[in-house]
Protein backbone atom coordinates (compact mmCIF):
# COMPACT_ATOMS: atom_id res chain seq x y z
CA UNK A 1 0.00 0.00 0.00
CA UNK A 2 1.51 3.29 -0.60
CA UNK A 3 1.21 6.09 1.83
CA UNK A 4 -0.01 9.29 0.69
CA UNK A 5 0.28 11.66 3.02
CA UNK A 6 0.99 11.75 6.91
CA UNK A 7 0.63 14.07 8.94
CA UNK A 8 3.50 14.22 11.62
CA UNK A 9 1.82 17.04 13.72
CA UNK A 10 -0.04 16.60 16.43
CA UNK A 11 -1.91 19.40 17.88
CA UNK A 12 -3.51 19.20 21.61
CA UNK A 13 -6.21 21.96 22.76
CA UNK A 14 -8.30 22.20 26.05
CA UNK A 15 -11.95 24.03 27.21
CA UNK A 16 -10.01 24.89 30.23
CA UNK A 17 -6.51 24.92 31.62
CA UNK A 18 -4.32 22.13 32.65
CA UNK A 19 -1.27 20.71 33.42
CA UNK A 20 -0.35 17.66 31.16
CA UNK A 21 2.17 15.20 32.29
CA UNK A 22 1.48 12.45 29.88
CA UNK A 23 -0.46 11.98 26.41
CA UNK A 24 -0.65 9.56 23.89
CA UNK A 25 0.29 9.74 20.15
CA UNK A 26 -1.79 6.92 18.33
CA UNK A 27 0.65 5.34 16.01
CA UNK A 28 3.61 6.66 16.67
CA UNK A 29 6.96 3.96 17.71
CA UNK A 30 8.20 3.50 20.64
CA UNK A 31 11.70 4.61 21.01
CA UNK A 32 10.57 7.86 18.31
CA UNK A 33 11.77 11.73 19.42
CA UNK A 34 9.71 13.87 19.83
CA UNK A 35 9.22 17.99 20.03
CA UNK A 36 6.58 19.77 21.93
CA UNK A 37 6.03 23.44 21.36
CA UNK A 38 4.11 26.13 22.45
CA UNK A 39 1.03 26.34 20.15
CA UNK A 40 -0.82 29.65 20.50
CA UNK A 41 -3.95 31.58 18.85
CA UNK A 42 -4.92 32.87 16.54
CA UNK A 43 -3.77 30.97 13.92
CA UNK A 44 -2.15 28.24 15.70
CA UNK A 45 1.24 29.95 15.75
CA UNK A 46 3.73 27.46 16.81
CA UNK A 47 6.10 29.21 19.67
CA UNK A 48 9.15 28.12 21.79
CA UNK A 49 9.91 24.50 22.25
CA UNK A 50 9.05 23.35 25.46
CA UNK A 51 10.53 19.99 25.94
CA UNK A 52 11.84 16.68 23.94
CA UNK A 53 10.52 13.28 24.84
CA UNK A 54 10.54 9.73 23.85
CA UNK A 55 7.93 7.83 22.93
CA UNK A 56 7.30 5.12 25.07
CA UNK A 57 4.86 1.73 25.01
CA UNK A 58 1.63 2.09 23.10
CA UNK A 59 2.24 5.67 22.13
CA UNK A 60 2.49 7.00 25.79
CA UNK A 61 4.19 10.27 25.99
CA UNK A 62 6.14 10.98 29.69
CA UNK A 63 7.09 15.10 29.77
CA UNK A 64 9.09 16.24 32.47
CA UNK A 65 8.33 19.07 33.74
CA UNK A 66 4.62 18.65 33.47
CA UNK A 67 3.26 21.20 30.17
CA UNK A 68 1.33 23.84 32.08
CA UNK A 69 -1.26 24.36 29.52
CA UNK A 70 -4.20 27.77 28.80
CA UNK A 71 -7.55 27.06 27.70
CA UNK A 72 -6.37 29.60 24.80
CA UNK A 73 -3.18 28.40 24.18
CA UNK A 74 -1.93 24.30 23.62
CA UNK A 75 0.42 22.01 21.91
CA UNK A 76 1.70 21.12 19.14
CA UNK A 77 3.78 17.69 18.63
CA UNK A 78 6.24 16.78 16.27
CA UNK A 79 8.11 13.81 15.35
CA UNK A 80 11.51 14.24 15.24
CA UNK A 81 13.30 11.25 13.53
Amino acid sequence: MIELYRDDDFTFRFAEPRIVGRFNLEGVAPGTVVAVRRLTTPGDVVGELLTTATVGVGGWVDVEPMLRVDAANGFRVTLEG
